[in-house]
């Protein structure tokens, strides 16, 4: 019995973000085999894999920092022997924030030099990449000016060029049994816990290349997805991550994309051009505000300014509505 796993980018930068994975790499490199990789795939995490890292450490750093307070001594009562004694050990903590964030200067120094342990890991896996034909480049293009997933209209032509090179590569093998992980809604819906269900037009078009549904497997992340695999071809139990090491690594993947993915109304925002900011508001196509939840510095760097931008009015009127929440300037 032959497979096909296909990974999606944001799964290999997730690997990024692990503390808990050598059974996971391991695996990874052993059925490297039955690994489709996209040369798109390749480009996108190495597009990506700094930024995110850096954001990613950013984040971690200032859990340490947010754990330093100062401690009065007109509050709690403390003698000034114990004071001390807290306030060194605070000091200390301040001390390992700074020198943590030295080591992570000289790791993000290596990934951008493609030298870190993960990046060296994944070029040996990425050597075996494909690169796409121009036919497929070509129904990649007609697939996005379609609408058809996966991906949007007005994205770029990445994921229709993937999808497009991992449907020409099951033709050649439709006994294939199909893996595709990914927690990418283009791709996958999540049913329930542990359960992932294709796109039905996406799963339509693996039918009509010849796959059954009993030959589609879906995963929402990495770890659950090799384990799986792992466990269909007979790996052993030992090679394996157990159930504890899973659920550590499915907590720091986890971890790692809420600290790197901008919030779910901002991805909308700018995945719908027809939106327009104004100022921490964003205004949609039925007049109506919506407030944005950031998740991280980059998405606050840019639309978090305060008292930058003007009250906010709709267009079609010059009076805000009665439930509309006041700037801060204007609130006093």
């Amino acid at each position: 019995m032959s497979h096909i796993v296909f990974i999606d980018a944001n799964q290999y930068l997730g690997l990024c973000g692990l503390a808990s994975g050598k059974k996971l790499l391991r695996l990874l490199e052993d059925q490297k085999q039955h690994i489709f990789i996209p040369k798109q795939v390749v480009n996108e995490v190495q597009r990506n894999k700094l930024g995110k890292f850096e954001t990613f450490i950013d984040e971690e750093l200032k859990k340490v920092q947010s754990n330093t307070p100062n401690v009065p001594d007109h509050l709690f009562g403390i003698d000034d022997t114990k004071l001390a004694e807290h306030r060194n050990t605070l000091e200390g903590v301040k001390k390992v924030g700074t020198s943590l964030r030295e080591h992570a200067n000289e790791v993000l120094k290596k990934i951008s030099q493609s030298t870190g342990h993960t990046s060296v890991f994944l070029k040996g896996l990425f050597d075996h990449c494909i690169e796409a034909t121009k036919e497929e480049l070509d129904c990649a293009r007609m697939r996005r000016e379609r609408g058809n997933p996966p991906g949007y209209f007005r994205d770029s032509v990445g994921d229709q060029i993937c999808w497009e090179q991992l449907l020409s590569h099951v033709r050649k093998d439709k006994s294939a049994h199909i893996w595709i992980i990914s927690g990418d809604g283009d791709y996958l819906t999540k049913a329930r816990k542990n359960v992932w269900l294709l796109n039905p037009f996406l799963t339509n078009e693996l039918l009509e290349v010849g796959i059954t549904h009993e030959q589609i497997h879906c995963y929402g992340n990495i770890s659950d997805g090799l384990t799986a695999f792992g466990k269909a071809i007979d790996v052993s139990a030992e090679k394996l991550p157990d159930e504890n090491e899973q659920k550590q690594i499915e907590k720091e993947i986890a971890n790692f994309e809420a600290n790197t993915a901008p919030s779910s109304v901002f991805s909308d925002i700018l995945r719908d051009r027809q939106t327009t900011p104004v100022g921490r508001w964003f205004l949609d196509q039925q007049d109506q505000r919506l407030p944005v939840t950031f998740r991280n510095r980059f998405v606050r760097a840019i639309f978090d300014q305060p008292s930058a931008q003007p009250p906010w009015q709709p267009p079609s009127s010059n009076k805000p509505k009665a439930d509309e929440p006041k700037d801060d300037e204007n609130s006093s």
